[in-house]
């Protein structure tokens, strides 16, 4: 699936490897805050597991993302479509003016569970 919609945002914290929070612009001086995005057909290994193994890779995976993703970046996030996954978080990727794809960025360079 080729993302549908992209907006301007602003990073204001990595959450983990494959999600992040940003405040998006919607156009028209509209704005929606603090907005958990999940990065689509992409999944880092968890943080928060009893598997110390994975938890290693999950933390590395942050710290690869946060070298790349810094609160107050302006970036561009590609959703997939107007709707929200599982867990209410909006799916996506976002772009940066050095990163034209986080997700491929992140696969590239072995993040991925």
């Amino acid at each position: 699936m080729k993302p549908s919609y992209t907006y301007k945002a602003v990073l204001k914290r990595v959450v983990d490897g494959d999600t992040v929070v940003a405040d998006i612009d919607l156009g028209f001086d509209t704005w929606i805050h603090d907005q958990y995005i999940r990065f689509f057909d992409y999944d880092a290994p968890e943080t928060r597991t009893k598997d110390l193994g994975e938890k290693e890779r999950g933390l590395k995976a942050k710290e690869f993302l946060s070298s790349l993703l810094a609160p107050g970046d302006d970036v561009l996030l590609h959703s997939m479509e107007f709707r929200r996954g599982k867990y209410g978080r909006i799916l996506g990727d976002i772009e940066t003016p050095q990163c034209p794809s986080v997700i491929s960025h992140m696969k590239e360079h072995g993040h991925e569970k």
